[in-house]
């Protein structure tokens, strides 16, 4: 699956690598999941005030998650209007929409993941699929019949 890139602020975490995680570490992780913006491999925070996310990312280091400071082998990476720099775990790829007329977007994908599923915080619970409504490298075109 992919996630819709957020405006303003967001965390992106890849939340399965701890090997332990205290009980409220996963209750906040699966209450976070429950509002939509899971994929099933990367987890996404928005905000809209910077403030929110430093806590997210202060809390996400308290569990063990490695911040963005470990480079690539970090855990989570920060956005501001959805730039920020990547992990080499972690991708930005350009979602078209079948629809005529229709924006693109953006959406972070977990990298050499087959994902068919789009997560969108605007519009859920619609998940649009690869080559049905939308398309995203490497492409496959609109699947008809």
């Amino acid at each position: 699956m992919a996630i819709r890139v957020m405006p303003f602020y967001a965390i992106v975490l890849r939340p399965f690598v701890l090997d332990t995680m205290p009980r409220e570490g996963w209750t906040m992780l699966v209450h976070h999941a429950a509002r939509g913006a899971f994929d099933g491999e990367i987890m996404v925070f928005g905000a809209m005030n910077p403030r929110e996310i430093e806590n997210h990312a202060e809390y996400l280091e308290e569990l063990g998650f490695k911040s963005p400071l470990h480079n690539d082998e970090a855990d989570f990476a920060l956005f501001q209007s959805g730039v920020g720099k990547l992990p080499t775990w972690l991708e930005i790829v350009d979602v078209k929409h079948f629809v005529d007329g229709s924006e693109h977007d953006s959406a972070w994908k977990l990298k050499n993941s087959e994902v068919y599923t789009l997560h969108d915080f605007h519009n859920q619970p619609q998940y649009p699929t690869k080559g049905y409504e939308v398309d995203w490298p490497p492409y496959i075109g609109k699947i008809t019949g």
